[in-house]
């Protein structure tokens, strides 16, 4: 067992996550990149627009509002703007759960494998793969903690503590072992903290829209890897034809 400040000691991240740097495009790439991007940003704001308002499992406040604070939160703490988004997107794949009209799981506190979905989601639209990473990993998170951290279950808020029953429980040995392997680990804890405080009914109100400036400038890179990587191998295809449809096929109906 350690202490909670130990597992969220901050980690040297320099080669842990490293952004893409966006090669020179002619215009009709520049264009075509353009295009994505948009379709992306205003489909990720469309979710929220949308389903945002729907109770966050249990909790007194909206996804939303959850979403918004956990991203305040690392913003507050000086996290990099990579960072800060995947705060704000880390439940996404509970807003694509509503927007797929399925009732919710895990004990009525939302969408199963939500983690998952999200980081595939986000990973469809061309979002930096640290931030689908980050995404996928916040669950594991809780269960490391719960595994590593004295009394930090029993601390556990009612609907957390449903949803960890539906998500494997506390981690193993072999699973803590391997995630004390991965050097993103530590920021992964650390947005476990920024999820936490994310929590606060009375919260002044913000959008997910502040963020909208560092969103679009984290995509291009993105998405230029993506295509490129597809267009290498006729086996790669990250944006899959269907997931850059689900995209721009709301390119006219979002707000």
């Amino acid at each position: 067992h350690r202490s909670l400040s130990t597992a969220l000691a901050h980690r040297s991240l320099s080669t842990a996550f490293v952004q893409p740097a966006l090669r020179p495009l002619s215009a009709e790439d520049a264009s075509d990149v353009e295009a994505v991007v948009d379709a992306s940003a205003r489909r990720l704001f469309s979710l929220f627009e949308r389903h945002g308002s729907s109770d966050y499992i249990g909790e007194p406040m909206s996804i939303t509002e959850h979403s918004v604070q956990t991203a305040n939160a690392a913003l507050k703490a000086g996290e990099t703007d990579m960072a800060v988004l995947a705060c704000l997107l880390h439940d996404v794949g509970h807003l694509c759960g509503l927007e797929a009209g399925h009732a919710p799981g895990m004990g009525g506190c939302g969408t199963p494998d939500h983690e998952r979905i999200g980081a595939d989601f986000l990973g469809a639209l061309g979002l930096p793969q640290d931030i689908a990473y980050l995404c996928h990993h916040h669950v594991g998170a809780k269960r490391y903690l719960c595994a590593t951290v004295p009394g930090y279950q029993e601390r556990l808020s009612e609907a957390s503590s449903v949803t960890l029953q539906h998500q494997g429980g506390p981690m193993s040995p072999a699973e803590v072992a391997a995630a004390d392997a991965d050097p993103r680990w530590p920021l992964v804890l650390r947005m476990r903290r920024y999820d936490e405080a994310g929590k606060d009914p009375h919260a002044a109100a913000t959008s997910p829209r502040d963020f909208e400036a560092p969103l679009r400038a984290a995509l291009p890179a993105s998405v230029v890897q993506q295509l490129d990587a597809a267009a290498a191998s006729p086996l790669a295809y990250p944006l899959s034809p269907f997931a850059s449809g689900y995209a721009s096929s709301c390119v006219e109906t979002c707000v």
